[in-house]
């Protein structure tokens, strides 16, 4: 009942394999097509390499985005650093004028007519408080002090009248000595203080000392009682200081 294996078999087998896969010339085709060489898909190859430039491409445009946005931040940083001097100068160029028109319009001007019976002919006396509003004094730039003496250079003005300056006496405590009368501009009290009247059109009611009743800012005027005779006169605000001074201290 055992099969007996022998060449019948294999030969059945080689007989059938050889009629499959070889002619007549005994070539075997699958062994040929094992060993052929296999065509390349181009359109793989195609496909790789756009996509790989895709890539590429947008690794660089994101490159350039960056950079361009980089760019932009630093323009936009230098704009408004820019921005920010131009403010700063035109605002300080507008202080400047301020504080020029503020001391031209305080101190009373020298060159209009008045009567000189004396060198000390100024509205820059003892015993008044003034505000210094030059910035070449930074420390005490806009504070105000009393007036302690005041001196005279040897520089003189034109007209040939010597250029008088003050030695102050801040509020801080400290002394300033020699500060130019076009650094200074002329500080008022409260309504009820006490003022000097440093300028007047006829030159009557100069050197008059008296109580400050009202201040009108929109107009530049106030109204000041005379000590002296209690009379009532309305004057400029730029005309008159506050006094610090005694009372009965003689101005004439």
């Amino acid at each position: 009942g055992r099969r007996e294996s022998g060449p019948g078999r294999d030969g059945s087998r080689d007989a059938g394999r050889g009629e499959r896969g070889r002619d007549s010339r005994g070539y075997d085709e699958d062994d040929d097509r094992r060993k052929r060489p296999r065509k390349r898909d181009h359109s793989d190859d195609d496909s790789r390499d756009s996509r790989r430039r895709s890539r590429k491409h947008k690794r660089k445009r994101r490159h350039r985005d960056d950079r361009s946005r980089s760019r932009s931040r630093s323009r936009s940083r230098s704009r408004d650093r820019s921005n920010r001097k131009r403010s700063g100068e035109s605002s300080s160029r507008r202080d400047d004028g301020n504080r020029r028109r503020r001391d031209r319009s305080r101190s009373p001007d020298p060159r209009k007519p008045q009567r000189r019976a004396d060198p000390r002919d100024s509205w820059l006396i003892p015993n008044i408080r003034v505000r210094i509003i030059s910035r070449k004094l930074p420390k005490h730039h806009l504070k105000k002090g009393v007036v302690q003496d005041v001196t005279r250079s040897s520089s003189s003005s034109s007209g040939g009248g010597s250029a008088p300056r003050a030695v102050l006496l801040m509020d801080g405590g400290q002394v300033v000595d020699g500060v130019p009368e076009r650094y200074l501009e002329t500080a008022l009290p409260k309504t009820g203080g006490h003022v000097v009247i440093l300028e007047s059109p006829d030159g009557d009611t100069r050197w008059k000392r008296g109580r400050l009743l009202e201040r009108d800012s929109g107009s530049g005027s106030g109204v000041v009682q005379l000590l002296d005779d209690l009379e009532v006169v309305t004057v400029s605000l730029d005309s008159i200081a506050e006094w610090c001074g005694r009372i009965d201290d003689d101005l004439e």
